[in-house]
């Protein structure tokens, strides 16, 4: 029997963050926040909005906090792309599926620092809850938190 091939999630729709793992722990270690603001993240709305184009595996992102917005269009398995992320750090990134198109990654470099700073980016959709897990990773430190959406809505909300 043959095995059936896996098809790559969809991401459409207007995600809702609902908890972090391992936020506090995260943003001290790895990103250096001190106290007042890993507590003010705690408790802050994050929003994502994506329209998801599986067939040119193209991806626009809207992402919402109280401090920012940030939008960005990405081709995966394009060019790199640059935008300033929710905290207004530049970044330059790169979208890739992993080895079994389940996962969507994303290299993301902040390059306009002292020391430019590599994170990793994993995103995904579980089968068993229908939930966007998004996980963020410090491989230098060895540090990484998964922040978990619930979809508010099939349809993104980019006004």
């Amino acid at each position: 029997m043959a095995q059936s091939e896996v098809k790559k999630p969809n991401f459409t729709g207007k995600w809702v963050l609902e908890k972090t793992d391992n936020l506090d722990k995260f943003l001290s270690e790895s990103e250096g926040w001190g106290w007042a603001m890993r507590k003010l993240a705690a408790t802050a709305y994050v929003h994502q909005n994506i329209e998801h184009d599986t067939e040119k595996d193209r991806i626009r992102v809207r992402m919402t906090n109280p401090k920012n917005t940030v939008n960005y269009v990405a081709t995966i398995g394009g060019d790199e792309f640059e935008f300033v992320d929710l905290s207004g750090t530049d970044i330059r990134a790169k979208f890739t599926w992993d080895e079994n198109n389940t996962i969507l990654r994303m290299k993301a470099l902040k390059f306009k620092l002292e020391k430019d700073n590599l994170r990793f980016i994993e995103r995904w959709i579980d089968p068993e809850d229908g939930k966007m897990k998004i996980r963020t990773s410090n491989e230098e430190k060895k540090l990484s938190m998964v922040q978990i959406f619930k979809k508010e809505s099939t349809v993104p909300d980019f006004s």
